[in-house]
């Protein structure tokens, strides 16, 4: 009877043990979870954007705007003002700031006792008021806009730039094209993305105001990682012989001026 008791024991002991050992199947499953999951992508700023999060730069978190508003203070003055400009009730004016850049904001108003469809506006902040520059769902003067400053991210979905055909040869031998809302050239192979705190579209806006009058242009910048400026190519009405004008824009002051490069020399005139 003992030796019955303890051959049982033993067969279920190796039972046990055999179930215990990980089947082929479960290294299959372990190899899956280093695969990328669909539908997480985040932002910049590390949210889950599937899933409805933004980041929230004055609250330093992720969250769903629709759930907890993020610029509350400005949406708040906004709010009054389309009321006010409108003959609503500020409890039925429904105010959304998508985007808050350098005193400049973008977002969406509608009216009725809950957020609806509405349209969109472009707003900047002068002297502690705002401005409303634009509103609605029609057509936008964007040269004018661009011309009041605003910064290029703000006007995403307004006035979006079309980049220019243009190729920038690295040093292996291949070539990158301008991408991006600010049309910015896209980095070699191994080079970084550029790390200017000015972005091309703002030194451009600078530029504008300091360099150029009626009927001149700018071309296209390019940054200086030594010197930390934007150079722009002017074509000016007033020129100097010998000169190949560019507007320079200092990153550290936001200011800008022309540098004629004046080279060679200049044959007076008979």
């Amino acid at each position: 009877m003992k030796k019955i008791i303890i051959i049982f024991a033993f067969v279920v002991l190796l039972a046990g043990c055999s179930l215990l050992q990980p089947s082929s199947n479960s290294n299959q499953v372990s190899d899956n979870t280093n695969q990328p999951l669909i539908g997480g992508q985040k932002d910049a700023g590390g949210c889950l954007i599937s899933a409805g999060y933004s980041w929230c730069e004055p609250k330093k978190k992720c969250l769903r705007i629709w759930e907890e508003k993020c610029y509350e203070a400005e949406e708040a003055a906004l709010t009054k003002i389309f009321a006010a400009e409108h003959d609503k009730q500020v409890t039925e004016t429904n105010v959304t700031v998508s985007k808050l850049q350098d005193n400049f904001a973008s977002g969406t108003i509608s009216f009725g006792p809950t957020p609806g469809e509405g349209g969109g506006f472009l707003a900047r902040l002068i002297n502690d008021n705002w401005t409303i520059d634009y509103e609605g769902n029609g057509s936008i003067d964007c040269e004018k806009i661009r011309g009041l400053g605003y910064p290029q991210d703000v006007l995403e979905g307004y006035c979006d730039i079309a980049c220019t055909q243009e190729a920038k040869l690295c040093p292996d031998g291949s070539a990158v094209g301008r991408t991006g809302p600010n049309c910015e050239f896209a980095p070699c192979p191994g080079e970084e993305q550029n790390t200017a705190a000015l972005t091309e579209a703002e030194a451009r806006v600078i530029a504008e105001k300091s360099c150029i009058k009626g009927g001149e242009a700018l071309a296209n910048g390019v940054y200086n990682e030594i010197t930390k400026t934007w150079w722009f190519d002017a074509n000016l009405n007033a020129t100097k012989e010998g000169c190949n004008p560019a507007c320079v824009v200092s990153e550290a002051t936001k200011t800008a001026e022309i540098n004629w490069r004046c080279t060679g020399l200049i044959e007076p005139k008979q």
